[in-house]
């Protein structure tokens, strides 16, 4: 009897594997529930065998391989699902790539119309400089979205047939609470949300590894993602699951606070990374311009430089795409005459010869120390202390100021530290105080609070003067003219 048995073991299982492979769900319950139905009776007349929850075992045991295969599916549809829109977004910023290519190689002047179309719109520009009706962020981001949700309702729609009325063992608590609770519940829904956050974190995680010319827009979508997760997709799920299976008792399961507390931190995470990588996307731009110049031996500036425009350029682009995932949040309170352009700020008012080490034929930094030269420092170090500080790596927000705001800051500071490591000519100096009066003119809008993109200006402006053979400013006037006339 004992062989017997053991034979009839090894025909089930082997029958099982296949069933499994086959992938028909709804075969192999009723399959299991056939086998179950004539188990029963012997194991009545047998008791001695245990066929009974033997027979059962088997049962638990194809449940939660069922389970496990529908877990990969969702897995994987959920990787494709995300390479597709990373397809999308890779197209619809390459739909955008032939306006700055011009302003990116450094031959243009200036800004191509069909550029700033499109940078103002958030929407895609063909050749012919057309607007083309493109989906934004939000729409990719809801589309993924609801696709995750539309294939967990199909796998727990299907998975539920293991828990029909009509099937003999699912009435059992033996098999019941263990393929509800452990292998549909946590072995599928929690598993997958578990995943969903960790493979969007490894993405941030491996986006500083890569190369920088890498669109880090992706983590913008993905931190959205994890902050709609937070907000209210783990819950859907988990309820979805609850009542389907019937699932009363929760008390040692992974609780919908749990789950949600680490959406959050990983959005916060990933949006923080988002603003770091962005930042430096775009300061790279910045540091190769400062750093290939040569910024003593240069012309009388005529205009400001490609490069700047292709800055404002591409923060505006950023900026439009974040505005499509994220709220608009708070901004300070401008001052009255903010909305005038003041370009005085940049001239002879930011700095004098005198400020700068003695006269204008004695270049700044020479070898002998003079009380002048010191007094000079003491002055520059006084008026650091009363200056407004900016903070560059404050805490971001789930909001578009403040991401933009951080951005900005990042980009500003990389200028700031870049001219501080080069020595400047009189039109070198010049043509910085016409390049970052540009970038207030334009940059301000993006920010919490105007008076951080002003100091991190100013202090490049007096950075560079400070560093300057020969420094003759430019008449606010004149720099006024030339932003104009660009």
């Amino acid at each position: 009897m004992g062989a017997l048995q053991t034979r009839h073991e090894g025909i089930d299982y082997s029958k099982l594997k296949n069933v499994v492979e086959l992938g028909s769900t709804v075969f192999l319950v009723r399959a299991l529930d056939r086998f179950y139905r004539r188990v029963v009776p012997l194991d009545k007349l047998i008791t001695t065998l245990e066929i009974g929850k033997k027979s059962l075992q088997l049962i638990c045991h194809a449940g939660k391989t069922m389970c496990n295969r529908y877990y990969h599916i969702l897995k994987q549809s959920f990787l494709d699902g995300v390479l597709n829109l990373r397809q999308q977004i890779v197209q619809q910023q390459q739909s955008h790539s032939p306006s700055t290519s011009k302003a990116a190689a450094g031959l243009g002047g200036g800004q191509s119309k069909t550029g700033i179309m499109a940078a103002q719109t958030g929407r895609s520009v063909d050749a012919s400089g057309s607007l083309s009706n493109s989906l934004t962020l939000s729409d990719m981001l809801a589309s993924l979205e609801q696709n995750i949700v539309e294939k967990l309702k199909a796998v727990l729609t299907t998975l539920h047939s293991f828990a029909a009325p009509d099937i003999t063992f699912a009435c059992r608590p033996e098999f019941s609470d263990e393929f509800s609770k452990q292998d549909v519940r946590e072995g599928v829904v929690v598993k997958f949300i578990k995943f969903v956050l960790q493979h969007a974190q490894e993405m941030s995680e491996k986006m500083e590894q890569k190369s920088v010319s890498q669109s880090p827009t992706i983590l913008a979508v993905m931190s959205r993602l994890c902050m709609d997760y937070d907000q209210m997709s783990i819950s859907y799920m988990l309820s979805i699951a609850d009542e389907q299976f019937r699932i009363k008792d929760k008390s040692k399961l992974t609780s919908v606070s749990t789950l949600s507390s680490l959406a959050q931190s990983t959005a916060k995470k990933i949006v923080t990374h988002f603003v770091k990588v962005q930042g430096m996307h775009i300061s790279l731009m910045i540091r190769k311009s400062v750093e290939t110049r040569d910024w003593i031996n240069t012309i009388e500036p005529r205009a400001v430089r490609a490069v700047m425009k292709r800055v404002v350029e591409d923060i505006t682009s950023v900026d439009k795409y974040v505005g499509q995932l994220y709220e608009e949040g708070k901004r300070k309170e401008r001052s009255s005459d903010s909305g005038r352009r003041s370009y005085s700020r940049f001239g002879q008012n930011t700095f004098s010869p005198s400020s700068t080490g003695g006269s204008r034929s004695r270049p700044y930094g020479a070898a002998s120390t003079t009380a002048g030269n010191f007094n000079t420092s003491l002055i520059t170090n006084i008026q650091k202390l009363f200056s407004e500080k900016v903070d560059v790596f404050m805490a971001v927000e789930f909001n578009r100021v403040s991401i933009m705001t951080g951005i900005v800051k990042i980009c500003l500071k990389t200028l700031l530290e870049c001219v501080r490591m080069r020595t400047f000519g009189k039109f070198g100096l010049q043509q910085m105080q016409v390049d970052c009066a540009y970038l207030q003119n334009f940059l301000d809008r993006f920010v919490s609070d105007e008076v951080i993109v002003t100091c991190l200006l100013e202090e490049s402006v007096t950075s560079s003067a400070h560093r300057c053979l020969d420094p003759v400013p430019m008449e606010p006037s004149v720099i006024e003219l030339i932003i104009e006339r660009g």
